[in-house]
């Protein structure tokens, strides 16, 4: 039987299935691995480039790539496609409901009861089945340590220290504050957000760039808060926005400001703050091929892995984050919050090629509760610390007030910031040349730990290192 006239049959017993499979069990989401990209691999490589630019890659993309590197065949691949559009009609005639794709991956998340799911397993095309897992804000959350007014704008001749506010020693500590005075602001550099949805009416965001956003479990271009969406849905995402892309002088200068931006909000279940990872993935994915040069994700996993499997290997984000690195796209995320003990990172912290940040306080001393490396490989983890204890952000769902967090989640935005200053300077760097610059420039790179890695960065000396 050839395969158009299989999937036919199977579309057909499945419409006398469909009423049975959906009432033998509540539904579940789990990642569905195919064999191959079918209808795909029969293509010429002029027309997989050019369904490539049909399903949304973008130039900015492909010349982000042609900087790192990649040439000829393997500068657009069958990574850029989706899963054979057959096999996935196949699958939702089982009665399944697809949620998301991932190309890199050649995957399909889907909801569907246990009896459906076992159909699935059986198809000649799908090589596995195995479950979607969740993700929390920095695996233990954030705390808020405080709460103020902003201050009125400056008048003329405010000195360095009083245009920043209070936000003044996060942005000194990295040496912004400098870069900044040179015109490195991050003018120019596309930069991604995944979080839970950003509330973009403060006053710190009003010359906020944004190129795209995608809410990737509605499907549409509001990131903010929806009226489904759990209270405070949004103030995580939010407050690491404003570290890196806030701009109100005399309270907060982000350490980017004047970057792009593309939002992604990757919360599924409307009434707990999970985020699930197809959404995650789904998100970066999307963000690559929008041409993002820097990511930042202040996400981690709860606790579906055991230790030894951080391992920047088995986790999926683990491995979307080397994906994307290997394609140009310099990924920072939270070192999460399971301090001090060591092996107490999260994923994708435990990735190869993304940076993961760790978080110190205002004197440069590790915040207790930043997780430890080493991976469960034994490299050393975190790649950097920057400021995550009283961390000056603007206060969500306010108009003008600001505050103080705690976590590792507020360390990753400042990190993602530094990377995008460098990038700036730099556009003919490779991703792994601006990593190389910013590690071996930092104020540990002579002795790296896995308390806080390569140390504090330095964006001045990073911009300045000789490759």
């Amino acid at each position: 039987m050839n395969r158009l006239r299989f999937l036919s049959a199977v579309a057909c017993s499945a419409a006398l299935v469909v009423s049975a499979a959906l009432a033998s069990g509540p539904q579940t989401t789990r990642w569905v691995q195919f064999t191959d990209k079918g209808r795909w691999e029969s293509l010429t490589h002029d027309q997989l480039v050019a369904e490539a630019y049909v399903h949304g890659l973008s130039g900015r993309a492909v010349e982000r790539r042609r900087v790192e590197g990649l040439r000829g065949d393997s500068l657009i691949t069958l990574a850029d496609l989706p899963p054979d559009p057959d096999y996935l009609a196949a699958i939702e005639a089982l009665g399944a409901e697809i949620d998301r794709l991932s190309r890199w991956f050649n995957r399909a998340s889907v909801r569907a009861t246990p009896e459906t799911i076992d159909r699935i397993r059986g198809l000649p095309y799908v090589a596995s089945v195995e479950p979607v897992r969740m993700l929390q804000c920095a695996r233990a959350g954030y705390e808020i340590v405080g709460e103020f007014d902003g201050n009125p704008p400056p008048g003329p001749g405010i000195d360095t220290p009083g245009s920043y506010g209070r936000s003044y020693l996060q942005a000194l500590q990295v040496n912004a504050v400098e870069a900044h005075r040179r015109g490195y602001t991050g003018e120019g550099v596309l930069m991604v957000v995944l979080d839970g949805g950003f509330e973009l009416s403060h006053r710190a965001f009003s010359g906020l760039d944004v190129v795209a956003e995608w809410d990737v479990t509605e499907n549409d271009s509001y990131t903010g808060q929806d009226e489904a969406d759990a209270p405070g849905q949004a103030a995580h995402g939010t407050a690491c926005l404003s570290e890196i892309a806030g701009y109100d002088p005399g309270n907060l200068i982000g350490i980017a400001y004047e970057a792009s931006f593309l939002l992604v909000k990757s919360e599924y279940v409307p009434t707990e703050t999970v985020q699930e990872e197809d959404d995650w993935v789904a998100g970066l994915e999307w963000a690559e091929r929008l041409g993002a040069q820097v990511g930042s994700s202040s996400l981690g996993y709860a606790d579906w892995y055991n230790t030894a499997m951080y391992d920047g290997r088995y986790p999926i984000t683990s491995r979307a984050v080397t994906i994307a690195y290997e394609k140009g796209l310099v990924v920072c995320t939270s070192a999460s919050n399971d301090g001090p003990q060591p092996l107490t990172l999260a994923a994708p912290a435990d990735c190869y090629g993304g940076l993961s940040i760790g978080a110190i306080d205002s004197l440069g001393r590790i915040a207790r509760f930043s997780s430890r490396g080493p991976t469960a490989d034994g490299r050393t983890k975190p790649d950097l610390v920057t400021r995550g204890v009283r961390t000056v952000v603007a206060s969500p769902y306010t108009n003008h007030r600001y505050a103080y967090w705690n976590g590792t989640s507020m360390a990753c935005p400042i990190g993602a910031g530094v990377v995008a200053l460098v990038r700036q300077a730099h556009p003919e760097w490779s991703a792994e040349e601006v990593i190389r610059a910013l590690k071996q420039t930092a104020d540990r790179a002579d002795r790296p730990d896995n308390t806080y890695g390569w140390g504090i960065p330095d964006v001045i000396s990073a911009i300045e290192y000789e490759q």
